[in-house]
């Protein structure tokens, strides 16, 4: 029997109730009941809104009825930048440093919003001033890193990356920036960095094996699985070395599966060309590591790449479980990522001149004849 279209959405009783709710301003029963109806009813974006509302609204109720609590407001300004209403922000993250100057995280998401607005300057302010509160907050060196690069202050950023994973040695965002820049700097050498890459894997914790699903792929294949993990799959150099790439191996006994850690909004028409070459296309950027690895494990993977080393929005840390066999790391970094569960880096005589320098990778370098972006 088929539904009736009127079956995929909520009845008048239903809605009915949500007003009379709305009215009483019982937002925290609003906020449950249209939980209840969104899992009833996915795909009516109303319900949505209303959700939205209800949430906002409560917070709003709660500085209404304690117009003095400082975390509050912080609070209310994080929903707002969440939906890019930065200015509100701004204001209510004032106001809660007002009432409680010592507000570590206000000043944090204060200077955020300043920057994300473009106030460059004044969210470099923000964060001097809130780091001689605590001059070892990770959180407010990491973001006084990030303004400097915005800037072009390269050293003073490296010194805030370092400050921040020295203050909280799990900070691995901030460990995978540090060695990002420096080693695009000429002020540190290959066996520095090497020394520093080799750090980088104790800033991630391994995930209990218990909560990994078990390895599913098969081991006498003909037709292998291989995974591309990457947040560049657009216009964008390491999409267009792919494409190249992916020309070649279409007609290859090989299925291809993505794990774009892209935001939806930023994919563009390069990205549509790409998703040709793909058997599955799977969007990751909101799948923490957990959920991913064992994405990739149901997949059935038999050679995972990643394509972004210590670049921006990379998902290096789920590496570290294993969530494939055989493990490489290509085109998006020129260098070790640290990480000795990846097997191979595909280098050529150009990247990895000798031996000598072979033995700075954690990974086995893996030479191709002539460039190791064809």
């Amino acid at each position: 029997m088929i539904k009736s279209k009127n079956s995929f959405l909520p009845n008048k009783t239903e809605l009915h109730d949500l007003e009379i709710l709305y009215g009483k301003e019982n937002y925290d029963l609003l906020e449950i009941k249209t939980k209840f109806l969104i899992q009833k009813y996915p795909n009516v974006p109303m319900l949505y809104n209303i959700l939205g509302i209800s949430q906002s609204r409560k917070k709003m109720f709660l500085i209404e009825k304690y117009p003095n609590v400082s975390m509050l407001y912080n609070v209310l300004g994080v929903s707002q930048s969440s939906k890019k209403m930065f200015k509100g922000a701004i204001s209510n993250f004032e106001k809660a440093i007002q009432l409680n100057p010592k507000l570590l995280d206000a000043h944090s998401n204060l200077g955020i919003a300043l920057k994300n607005l473009g106030a460059l300057q004044k969210s470099l302010n923000v964060f001097q001033e809130a780091l001689k509160i605590d001059p070892n907050h990770h959180l407010l060196n990491f973001n006084l890193g990030d303004v400097y690069v915005k800037f072009n202050e390269i050293q003073k950023a490296i010194n805030c990356f370092k400050k921040a994973i020295d203050s909280k040695f799990d900070f691995n965002l901030a460990y995978s920036t540090y060695l990002y820049f420096i080693n695009y700097s000429d002020q540190y050498d290959a066996n520095f960095f090497y020394k520093e890459s080799i750090g980088y894997r104790k800033s991630i914790r391994k995930l209990d094996k218990n909560l990994l699903a078990p390895f599913q792929y098969n081991k006498s294949t003909t037709k292998l699985k291989i995974g591309f993990v990457s947040s560049d799959l657009r216009d964008h150099p390491v999409g267009f070395f792919l494409y190249e790439t992916l020309k070649h191996l279409k007609n290859s006994n090989l299925e291809l599966i993505a794990y774009s850690n892209l935001r939806e909004e930023n994919e563009d028409n390069f990205t549509t060309d790409l998703k040709n070459f793909f058997s599955k296309w799977h969007k990751v950027k909101n799948m923490n590591d957990l959920k991913l690895i064992n994405l990739i494990r149901n997949d059935k993977i038999n050679l995972l790449i990643d394509l972004s080393g210590h670049s921006a929005n990379n998902r290096l840390p789920i590496f570290i479980n294993k969530p494939a066999p055989v493990q490489l790391t290509w085109t998006g970094y020129l260098d070790t990522t640290g990480l000795e569960e990846i097997d191979y880096i595909i280098a050529d005589h150009f990247v990895v001149a000798d031996k000598e320098q072979e033995k700075l990778f954690a990974e086995k370098v893996w030479k191709l004849p002539d460039i190791w972006n064809s």
